[in-house]
């Protein structure tokens, strides 16, 4: 994330080693604009793990529910006014210049 920056982050709520909302904040102090989805097979998060993502997508979403998700937080990040800066145009302009 800090040589290339990306457009989304997907975190798993449930891994081997921590649970998902540990890496969240730091990922949002580092890059405050870029998205994150926070995927969970759990019915009911507390407000605080969720109080720093983008969207949640829990227990019985399909995939079409995920991706729509994905498309709306990409669309409305590429059009903030932070994506000025933001890690895609910094890749299509290193892509222009090369």
């Amino acid at each position: 994330m800090q040589q290339s920056g990306c457009d989304l982050v997907l975190v798993n709520y449930r891994m081997l080693k921590m649970i998902g909302s540990d890496p969240i904040l730091p990922i949002k102090r580092f890059s405050p604009g870029t998205p994150i989805v926070l995927i969970s097979g759990y019915a009911l998060l507390r407000p605080q793990e969720l109080s720093h993502v983008d969207a949640h997508v829990g227990k019985g979403a399909t995939l079409d529910i995920l991706l729509d998700k994905i498309r709306e937080l990409v669309v409305a990040h590429e059009s903030s006014p932070a994506a000025a800066s933001g890690s895609l145009e910094k890749r299509n302009e290193t892509k222009l210049s090369a």
